[in-house]
């Protein structure tokens, strides 16, 4: 079975974060669907809600899975999030 290609919406969010245009953990979910999230990260979307609205329920694991996702830095990630818990 071939390997499911993954949503380029990760690279525009992954983008937009370098560049700025994203500013708050919860924005990135505007150009990345939390359901998408969700699925590849093999969760229900009712916790990635709940994820998403409360950044410091995460674990680190799932914090660097999802970054790998995005292909942006675990640390950088980390701190938006922390920004948000403040």
């Amino acid at each position: 079975m071939p390997k499911k290609q993954k949503d380029p919406r990760y690279a525009t969010a992954a983008f937009m974060l370098r560049q700025g245009g994203i500013t708050t953990f919860e924005e990135i979910f505007k150009v990345i669907p939390r359901s998408v999230v969700a699925g590849d990260m093999r969760t229900n979307n009712n916790r990635m809600k709940r994820l998403v609205k409360y950044p410091g329920q995460w674990t680190l694991e799932e914090i660097r899975e999802f970054a790998g996702l995005l292909n942006y830095p675990f640390r950088k990630l980390v701190d938006l999030m922390i920004g948000e818990m403040s």
